[in-house]
């Protein structure tokens, strides 16, 4: 309402824009439209020149006004801030048509998602001004999963084993043992020592996830044994069971039969027998053990079942002499020496004698 003191003596015409309004010919105007108001008086019953008042500048008071909010969803745990235009106003809050009686500022922090509005009563004329809608979505929290290079958890105690995260741009990573935090915020953690491990994750958002726990254990490195197996004198000695530790490996080399050893599938000679364990991705859950067996022939003896010589003479019966042999002779009777290969021999009657050779290994 813009209004001057009435006179009966002065007319009036409001204008707006420099142009008269119609039936604006009273002291009072009540407008309401934008614009720049004056107001031109004269006298009534004399001739005098107009008069113009100051100009007056009408404006709306926005019909809305615009909410802010940075973020435009919530996960648990998280709010929300709304913010109105700062300024002489009354404020109330509204979620889905409801009002938040107990929030009265130019903000609000929300928890819940859902379509929120404000009220805003302007103090100096008391018009009402309604803001923009916003919706408040909901956002998942990150459910972080642990990788490990070995699903068992298992890693040598010399070793570390390699857990891993998603890898996001804008993620903040916490990684924890048996509950106490450690400190590396990248999303990979190599670890060492046997416990409980998780990771936390932080989005670009704020909204955090927690994985679950992944389970490391420390292994010692296993000793493998395979016992030494005696040499063979010849290839008729029955299969031996081979004895080795710990279970689980493979046997392998000449004369291997299951978990025995046969000397008549070896052959003579010298051969290597492995014991190997290799069934896991771990060094320290792997080894091998050799062992060396010697199949020997047994020694020669080439001696003539049935010698004839004439009565008070002697002989020697021409046994081939080995370094390392040893000779023994029975019975020891007519004998020159009982412990050569070829001793001379002066019977005094018929007589059958026995020679035992023994090579170097018995």
């Amino acid at each position: 309402v813009l209004e001057t003191a009435a006179d009966p003596t002065v007319s009036y015409q409001w204008q707006r824009d420099g142009e008269n309004i119609p039936l604006g010919n009273e002291s009072k105007l009540t407008v309401t439209q934008p614009g720049t108001y004056t107001l031109v008086s004269s006298l009534v019953n004399q001739c005098s020149r107009s008069s113009y008042s100051d100009e007056v500048m009408v404006k709306h008071i926005r019909p809305s006004v615009k909410l802010t909010a940075p973020v435009r969803a919530i996960c648990n745990g998280l709010s929300a801030t709304l913010q109105a235009p700062m300024g002489n106003y009354n404020y109330r809050w509204y979620r889905e048509g409801i009002a938040v009686a107990s929030v009265t500022g130019s903000s609000i922090a929300v928890t819940d998602p859902g379509i929120y509005t404000a009220r805003l009563t302007y103090l100096p004329i008391g018009c009402e001004i309604y803001s923009d809608t916003v919706r408040i979505g909901t956002r998942p929290n990150p459910e972080p999963l642990i990788s490990a290079e070995r699903a068992s958890g298992q890693v040598c105690r010399s070793d570390s084993l390699r857990l891993s995260t998603v890898s996001e741009n804008g993620y903040k990573y916490q990684w924890f043992r048996n509950g106490d935090q450690l400190p590396i915020s990248g999303n990979v953690y190599f670890a060492k020592m046997d416990g409980a491990y998780s990771v936390q994750v932080i989005d670009s958002a704020g909204c955090t996830g927690k994985s679950t726990e992944f389970r490391v254990f420390s292994v010692d490195k296993i000793t493998v044994q395979l016992d030494s197996i005696p040499p063979f004198c010849d290839l008729s000695h029955p299969p031996v069971s081979l004895k080795f530790d710990p279970p689980g490996g493979m046997l392998s080399g000449n004369g291997v039969v299951g978990q025995a050893f046969d000397p008549a599938k070896a052959g003579y000679g010298k051969h290597e027998i492995t014991y190997t364990i290799d069934h896991s991705a771990l060094a320290c859950l792997q080894g091998r053990a050799k062992r060396e067996v010697v199949i020997i022939k047994p020694p020669a003896i080439n001696l003539t079942s049935v010698r004839e010589i004439p009565w008070g003479s002697s002989f020697q019966p021409n046994q081939s002499d080995q370094a390392g042999y040893t000779y023994e002779w029975s019975p020891p009777f007519y004998l020159s020496n009982t412990d050569q290969a070829n001793p001379v021999i002066t019977p005094e009657d018929s007589i059958t004698y026995t020679l035992r050779v023994t090579d170097s290994i018995g």
